[in-house]
């Protein structure tokens, strides 16, 4: 009896050695390979480092309707009627709304100099980094931050095309390998895919250095333009009406805290929604929740197609979510204008939090 103990507490030190082992191996690899680079190119991570580095005060954050739609060189021309800024577009394809905290607690994190504004889109509709492992997923799904976004799944109306049970396995391989960093070293041999937020110059897309994706294409004739204006003509007749309970309290905190963290470090936070008519549901539930639970909150700038029509024509879009170069433009123009008349008339001199009407 006494040789089984014995046999038993051997097999449990060897599996003890080997985790230890190879936990030591791992955390070396890991480090390494972030060392030489490997992750340099992933958007979440470079995009902060090089706002900080421009010395931005002024950073566009959320998914690529913001990565299209914001040429910061158009817009700091547009605002220095009212104010000198540099800001830098930080938004990435597919950033997801716990993305978009982590994103930038990464740059507060960095303690950059100058930041003093930040325009935010929350976008509600995305769950990109969780549809499939990835190395921007293995990188970003620490234990704490699967937790979190898998409180923002379970809230999620209507549910996404991928079921929970693939999402929560994504989940938790993409976790696994972060801690054991196979995640990070899966991409040389060709296992894990690297993350598509890419210029693709075959179809004329050029990155500035200064974030925004610039993509020349238009709304072609045929299909996708009769999708175009069918989508415009049921947004318009939705308007009020439009009920659907898409983001809940929980949800929503979400927002609250990304709110919380910019005021934290100093800045101001605007919130945006961008002219666009993918999934439009949820912009706007999201318009309609925010003035319901947080009327005297950072400014909501609502580009909407009645108040601003011109944005909804289809050659300033090259498809339903981004603008193109030309429709960049001239949003680049309106925002600095609406950002320059907030900065003239005091709203952004202090900071804000959200409260519900009423209270």
């Amino acid at each position: 009896m006494q040789s089984y103990a014995w046999r038993a507490a051997g097999i449990v030190c060897l599996i003890a050695a080997f985790v230890a082992g190879f936990a030591l191996v791992a955390g070396a690899f890991g480090i390494l390979i972030t060392q030489a680079g490997l992750f340099d190119h992933d958007t979440p991570i470079s995009k902060p480092r090089k706002a900080a580095e421009q010395r931005a005060n002024v950073v566009f954050v959320g998914p690529s309707h913001v990565a299209t739609g914001v040429i910061p060189e158009v817009f700091d021309e547009e605002l220095s009627r009212f104010v000198k800024v540099q800001s830098y577009n930080m938004a990435i394809a597919g950033l997801t709304i716990p993305e978009t905290e982590a994103a930038l607690a990464r740059l507060f994190a960095m303690k950059p100099c100058c930041v003093t504004y930040v325009i935010f889109y929350p976008g509600f509709m995305m769950t990109d980094v969780a549809r499939v492992p990835t190395t921007r997923s293995v990188e970003f799904f620490t234990l704490p931050r699967a937790l979190q976004f898998w409180s923002f799944l379970s809230e999620y109306k209507p549910p996404p095309d991928l079921s929970q049970v693939d999402f929560a396995k994504n989940i938790i391989i993409a976790t696994f390998q972060h801690y054991t960093n196979l995640g990070l070293g899966l991409p040389l041999l060709g296992v894990v895919e690297t993350w598509y937020d890419r210029p693709q110059p075959a179809l004329g897309d050029r990155w500035s250095a200064r974030g925004h994706i610039a993509i020349d294409r238009a709304v072609p004739d045929g299909e996708a333009k009769t999708w175009w204006l069918d989508e415009i003509s049921k947004l318009k007749a939705a308007g009020p009406q439009f009920q659907a309970p898409i983001i809940s309290d929980r949800l929503f905190a979400n927002v609250e805290r990304i709110i919380t963290l910019i005021n934290a470090h100093g800045a101001r936070a605007i919130v945006v929604r961008p002219p666009s008519l993918a999934r439009w549901g949820y912009d706007v539930a999201f318009v309609r929740k925010y003035e319901q639970a947080c009327s005297d909150g950072p400014p909501l700038l609502d580009f909407n197609p009645d108040a601003y029509p011109t944005l909804y024509e289809g050659r300033n879009h090259y498809d339903g979510a981004h603008l193109n170069v030309r429709g960049a433009e001239i949003w680049s123009r309106i925002l600095a204008d609406e950002v320059g008349e907030l900065i003239r008339s005091g709203r952004l001199d202090h900071p804000s939090v959200c409260r519900a009407a009423g209270q």
